[in-house]
């Protein structure tokens, strides 16, 4: 799926660039290695990768399978719109309800959505600030930590 999005996006929107950022070790991902838009990340640290999300339009996460997952949260803790795939727990983490999402498996749903971001800016800052005021009110650690408490106190 990532791969037919990246090639739509790039031939649909001229100005798409991407930042990916994966494991040291990634193969799956071999066709897109040269893609002249991709600019790849490896063993970043905390920073670099906190000024990725600051400096970046939107995430771009397809997935197939999801229960937790750091990368949507810390994009809306950034303030950084995910675009993501209706999958496992994606919607206990605002999905559907704060940010739009794509159904698991289409291509077509996903570069609709990221296209839709690119030409209405405000809708996207929209999102983005929706995005990060959830990230604050209901995922910051301390109220999480706090609701983990209460929960094996009761």
């Amino acid at each position: 799926m990532l791969t037919e999005v990246v090639a739509r996006l790039t031939r649909e929107e001229p100005e798409v660039a991407f930042d990916f950022v994966v494991p040291k070790a990634l193969r799956l991902l071999r066709s897109l290695w040269h893609h002249p838009r991709i600019t790849w990340h490896r063993n970043i640290g905390d920073e670099r990768l906190r000024a990725l999300y600051r400096a970046s339009y939107l995430l771009m996460l397809p997935l197939t399978l999801s229960g937790a997952n750091n990368a949507i949260l810390e994009a809306m803790a950034c303030g950084l719109p995910p675009v993501t795939s209706d999958v496992g727990g994606i919607r206990d983490y605002g999905g559907a309800c704060i940010y739009p999402v794509v159904p698991a498996h289409d291509a077509g749903a996903m570069v609709k959505l990221i296209r839709d971001y690119l030409h209405d800016p405000k809708w996207r800052d929209e999102v983005g600030r929706a995005s990060r005021d959830f990230a604050e009110g209901q995922l910051a650690w301390p109220l999480v930590a706090r609701q983990h408490l209460e929960f094996y106190r009761n």
